[in-house]
Order: structure tokens, then C-alpha cells, then sequence
């Protein structure tokens, strides 16, 4: 790191890591993680929201990408309403079933923004391959981070030691909060959710990439894949976790959804699993205050489902400011 400018660590190699990483590239920051890529995964929908950095970076790279708005639909007592007309009955069911509480429950929580989307959907293996090159990266886990008054020391499980003046974290809350020394972080607890694939015709447009269905049937929901593609995908939450991967949830699981499912695409059927991964974020009890020369980035370091990549972005732009 020879920029003259503060030495950046960024803690975590996901995609908001690398982002991240991206544009601040004239400080040449160091990414810490075991491997590049992390688990971005939603629901099926491998796409991002607009950030006009985001679309300079997939240009730069030749990385090939569509262009296109999102908007999201909640099928309630056999009708469907788009997010800006829901009724609150069902915004209060979705909200209990995704976080098992209804602590920190407001009026239109389950979307803050009821307009569409502009997003992005390209490959995103393909991206980390070519964005690789262009990254400074240690390829170990963080064992401990150490405060001092001026800098940051960041330990890793490979024995190497490195001081950094401000820290950029993608490390998830309840993993980080243990790894800080001499600091208080509150505890925080997720749901878990498991991803089953489905098959339908799809006969006409549909409007909606994504359907919320807050009803007793398990499935809270389901997502279109793609722009052409027939195929979707339907989430459950399963318990709650503080960190950690969740077991598989059986196929016979997602066998016994198809009715569900079938309110909105009749002749959907099972194709597979896909997976798990962590989910909705329940209310923490505590205010959540990084220490100074740490700044958490994307939703699961931050604590709130909005920070998307698009707004991890924006909050590393705005601290570059300081220092350009």
C-alpha cells in the first residue's frame, strides 16, 4: 500500500466487499477473506439495484448485463396487490412470519419504497473473474481485530498481523462482534431461509419479480429468476440463527407447498432444493455503534436489510470524499 493516502482494509471478499474494493481502488485497499465471491444469493434473483459506479465497473470488465425494473406484489386473501396498496393486515402477518415478532413493527416496514426498481442481472462468477486482477487481497479469515487510538490491527488465522487506519467490514454482526477486542457490539439473531426451485408456463407478462404470500402455507416468497426464464423460486424462513449455516430443508418440504405456490402460477411444479442461506434481520435490542475507525458495509455488517450493494456504495463514496 503505497498511495500516500490511509491504508484500507476491507473485511470480507462478497460482493459488496469487492465493490467496495473497486471503487476505492487509488488508496489500493486490502481485502481480507479466504476466497473472493461470498454468497450472494436471493431468492434466485442474481441481480443488482442502479448505482451508476456499478454500471461503470460491469462496462469497464466487458462484463455483459440487462438493464430493467423490479417490482414486487403480495398475494393476500386471493387478490393481488402491488407493495403500495397492501393491506395491513397482511404487511403485519408478513412481518410476523419473516421475524417471528412484531417488535419494531411500523406501517409499510416490509417496503420502505413501493415504486419500482431499476436493477441490474449479468453473471456475476464472470465478473469476480475479470474484477480479480485489479484487487489487493490476503487470502485468510480475520482472528481478532485490535483498536488502538490511531490505527486498526487485524489478526488472521494464517498468522499475519496488518494495521490499517479505517477498516471497511462486510463481516456479518454476529461473526464480527466476537472478533473486536475491548468492544461492545449488541447480539443479533437472523431467520434463517431455504430456497425451493419451481417450474411453471408463464402465459402472459408478469409484472411482478417477486410475490410475498404472509399467509399460514410456510412459503413467504416466491421470485422470478429471470427475464425469460420459466423458472422461479420460493422461500420459507426456518428457525432462527445467530450465525452459521442451516441445514437443508427436505424436498418433501417443497413437495408440499406446490399448492401454495399454485395461487399464483397454476401449473408450477417442484424441479429441486437449492439451498440455504441466512435471511430476514430481526430487531436488534441495542443501538448498533461501530467504534470509529470501523464502518460496517451491506446488510448483514450493518444491520439493515436496505443496504443493498447500491447503498454500500454510496456510504463508501461519501467517506472518500474526506480524503480526495
Amino acid at each position: 500500500m503505497t498511495t500516500g493516502g490511509p491504508r484500507i482494509g476491507i473485511l470480507g471478499g462478497g460482493i459488496v466487499g469487492i465493490f467496495t474494493s473497486l471503487v476505492l481502488s487509488e488508496l489500493d485497499p486490502m481485502i481480507i477473506s479466504p476466497e473472493l465471491g461470498g454468497t450472494w444469493a436471493s431468492g434466485g434473483l442474481k441481480l443488482l439495484k442502479h448505482h451508476p459506479d456499478i454500471e461503470r465497473l460491469l462496462d469497464k470488465y466487458g462484463v455483459s448485463h440487462t438493464s430493467y425494473n423490479v417490482s414486487g406484489g403480495v398475494w393476500w386473501d386471493g387478490e393481488m396487490y402491488d407493495l403500495k396498496d397492501v393491506p395491513q393486515a397482511a404487511q403485519q402477518a408478513h412481518y410476523l412470519k419473516t421475524r417471528g415478532t412484531m417488535e419494531g413493527y411500523t406501517d409499510k416496514c416490509m417496503n420502505d419504497k413501493a415504486e419500482d426498481e431499476r436493477c441490474f442481472e449479468f453473471k456475476y462468477e464472470h465478473f469476480i473473474e475479470l474484477a480479480t486482477n485489479e484487487l489487493t487481497q490476503f487470502r485468510a479469515s480475520v482472528s481478532a481485530i485490535v483498536l488502538k487510538d490511531n490505527y486498526v490491527i487485524v489478526h488472521t488465522d494464517r498468522g499475519a498481523s496488518f494495521d490499517f487506519d479505517f477498516v471497511m467490514s462486510s463481516i456479518p454482526l454476529p461473526q464480527v462482534k466476537s472478533l473486536i477486542q475491548g468492544y461492545h457490539l449488541p447480539d443479533a439473531e437472523c431467520n434463517r431461509i431455504s430456497v425451493g426451485s419451481f417450474k411453471a408456463m408463464v402465459r402472459s407478462p408478469w409484472k411482478r419479480m417477486y410475490v410475498y404470500l404472509p399467509g399460514d402455507g410456510g412459503v413467504h416468497r416466491i421470485s422470478r429468476s429471470g427475464l425469460v426464464s420459466q423458472y422461479w423460486s420460493m422461500e420459507t424462513t426456518d428457525d432462527v440463527c445467530a450465525m452459521g449455516t442451516p441445514p437443508l430443508i427436505a424436498d418433501g418440504y417443497w413437495q408440499d407447498a406446490i399448492p401454495h405456490i399454485q395461487e399464483v402460477l397454476p401449473d408450477a411444479r417442484y424441479v429441486k432444493h437449492i439451498g440455504s442461506m441466512l435471511g430476514h434481520l430481526l430487531p436488534l435490542k441495542k443501538p448498533l455503534v461501530y467504534p470509529e475507525r470501523i464502518t460496517p458495509i451491506g446488510r448483514f455488517a450493518s444491520w439493515d436489510s436496505r443496504e443493498t450493494v447500491d447503498v454500500a456504495i454510496r456510504k463508501v463514496l461519501e467517506w472518500k470524499k474526506t480524503w480526495t
